[in-house]
């Protein structure tokens, strides 16, 4: 039973961790500065907990002072304040408070008294307190309020700046000039806040002077952290847009109206009423798109190898036959002996198909494809390439247009560094602009960046053009396509093309549209009263030849099947003044700093 608890107790711990969390509702801080360049600091911090905690802390890094002291530490219970004991840890880099309370889902209030020693700078020419209020390390701040009391009015020079990653907030001087006071919103987590204060060297006569002048190199200091604040915020994000989306969309509607315009061809015709050629089934694919991706490469020349399949039946040399009540198919080799008498390409296909003996089927085709998907891919890739390579020595001209092939490349070598360079600058410019730390809004324009790129690659295929020759060659399937697919045209056709209609079913397989073919071929022989002769080559499951125009309709039907099935199976291989003063960014050079935490 012990181990049991104990065991829930442990899994019990990281729910309960993972559910607390606590943020600043607000900090308060009164800095109250003394002739001898002391600053006594109250520091209120407000705490909304949400789940248990028990113990806070806050480090104060003791960089640019003499000493940090440490006064007390009180909390506020009920409107009244109750003192602390915490545990002090001093030391000459920094002073450690730790203290205990309990607090379960509520705001707890804890005031810090402290004395920072030596924190006012006297020169010449100004007096400098320069000092992270607000530590390096911290959870986000809802409200800061920081009030500067002077030891006496100081109207010849005041001037307040405040370094913060977080949005700008509000600078408010009394008029009599001994009194600032800065609020700011919207801290996140891990901003530091810096003030710096400069006044006249006369309000502080007690800290020994500098013999140096260094005013106007502290203005020029600070006018320079405000310029950067802007360029990021003004420029950089900008610029950064420009060269993530502007730029490449402009080069692109360039590169395209200039090189990406395909040619303008003298043929007018709206179709071709036979093959513009007679080109191997398996290559026809190859000359309908100029840059497909692997997946449409892969998925058109199966339909091209199927094609070709279907080119080696009508010669006699495989047979197709239905199996399992028409779920499958089974082709058998009837002729090995004349494979070697075929084209380099039908050939190919049908040692493939027959690789290692005279029949096989569907089924068996379907397992292979998916135990070897690599060497099946790299197969119809390579077949792809000797496609292009076919087309290419028969029209003796390359297929792309090699100048837009040229800029193409050259567009994708500009997008990329324009669009990394955008990125980095679109993340420090809205990193600036809203406020907060550079990461979260370096991967959110990374991200962005990764979708521009992508959008940018598939598009600027508009850029490559086809020669003329192949332009010419590719509208006339194009077209033939169309003759094949539209029933209106296939009704205008001559009545000679029934006879011969499993010659156009071939090129209809390998263009993609051999079920809509099928149809208007079947529609125009019952218009016209012809019955559609039957293919040699086909057995239908009951081993009879079809009787009907509707029965070999309903065979072929069958057919189409088996095609769009394996269609899908090659789918699934388919895997971003005398007193003023402002914020800014920058800064990081004052005194102070540290982190804190509760838990």
């Amino acid at each position: 039973m012990r181990n049991i608890i104990l065991l829930f107790i442990i899994l019990l711990i990281p729910i309960v961790v993972l559910g607390k969390s606590f943020y600043y509702p607000q900090i308060k801080t009164e800095i109250h500065f003394t002739p001898n360049g002391d600053a006594h600091v109250l520091q209120e911090r407000t705490y909304y907990f949400k789940g248990y905690f028990s113990w806070a802390y806050l480090e104060l890094k003791k960089k640019s002072a003499d000493n940090i002291i440490f006064n007390q530490l009180l909390e506020e219970i009920d409107g009244t304040w109750h003192k602390i004991e915490p545990e002090i840890v001093d030391n000459p880099q920094s002073l450690y408070i730790r203290w205990t309370y309990t607090a379960q889902n509520e705001i707890k209030t804890f005031l810090v008294d402290y004395t920072i020693i030596g924190a006012v700078k006297r020169y010449e020419d100004a007096a400098e307190f320069y000092w992270k209020f607000i530590e390096d390390e911290h959870e986000k701040i809802e409200n800061i309020i920081l009030e500067l009391y002077l030891p006496e009015k100081s109207p010849d020079l005041f001037k307040v700046y405040i370094h913060s990653q977080a949005r700008p907030g509000t600078i408010k001087f009394n008029e009599t000039f001994d009194k600032a006071v800065v609020e700011q919103k919207k801290i996140p987590k891990n901003a530091f806040v810096e003030v710096r204060m400069f006044t006249s060297p006369s309000i502080f006569p007690e800290v020994p002077i500098l013999t140096q002048t260094r005013y106007q190199d502290f203005l020029k200091q600070e006018k320079h952290n405000f310029l950067v604040s802007s360029l990021k915020k003004f420029i950089l994000f900008p610029i950064g847009l420009l060269l993530m989306i502007v730029l490449p969309l402009i080069l692109l509607i360039i590169f395209y109206n200039k090189y990406g315009r395909e040619p303008k061809l003298p043929y007018l015709g709206m179709y071709e009423h036979e093959p513009p050629r007679k080109a191997p089934p398996v290559v026809v694919p190859a000359i309908l798109s100029q840059k497909p991706d692997k997946n449409t490469i892969y998925q058109s020349m199966f339909r091209g190898m199927f094609a070709s399949m279907l080119d080696i039946t009508t010669k006699g040399l495989v047979s197709i036959q239905e199996i399992e009540n028409k779920k499958h198919y089974q082709f058998t080799l009837e002729k090995p002996e004349n494979i070697d008498k075929l084209d380099p390409f039908n050939k190919k296909v049908a040692n493939f198909f027959f690789e290692s003996k005279n029949q096989i089927t569907d089924k068996e085709l379907q397992i292979y494809a998916q135990k070897h998907p690599t060497q099946f891919r790299a197969y119809l890739s390579n077949l792809y390439e000797q496609a292009i390579k076919w087309w290419e020595s028969t029209l003796g001209n390359k297929l792309l247009d090699p100048i837009s092939s040229k800029f193409y490349n050259s567009y994708l070598l500009i997008i990329l560094p324009s669009i990394i360079v955008g990125t980095i600058f679109a993340g420090i410019g809205l990193s600036a602009l809203i406020g907060g730390p550079n990461p979260p809004f370096f991967i959110f324009s990374g991200i962005l960046a990764i979708i521009l790129f992508i959008i940018f690659i598939s598009t600027s295929r508009v850029i490559v053009r086809w020669s003329p020759e192949a332009h010419l060659e590719q509208k006339r399937w194009h077209n033939f396509k169309k003759f094949l697919s539209e029933g209106s045209a296939i009704e205008q056709a001559p009545i000679t093309l029934l006879p011969i209609w499993e010659y156009y079913f071939v090129y209809a397989v390998a263009l993609g549209v051999a079920q809509k073919f099928l149809k208007n071929i079947t529609k125009l022989a019952e218009k016209q009263g012809i019955q559609l002769s039957v293919p040699i080559w086909y057995i239908s499951a009951t081993a009879h030849a079809p009787s009907s125009v509707s029965s070999l309709a309903e065979s072929i039907s069958s057919f189409q099947t088996f095609a769009n099935n394996f269609t899908n199976m090659i789918n699934s291989f388919s895997t971003s003044a005398a007193s003023g003063g402002g914020f800014s960014g920058g800064g990081g050079a004052g005194g102070g700093g540290g982190s804190s935490g509760a838990g």
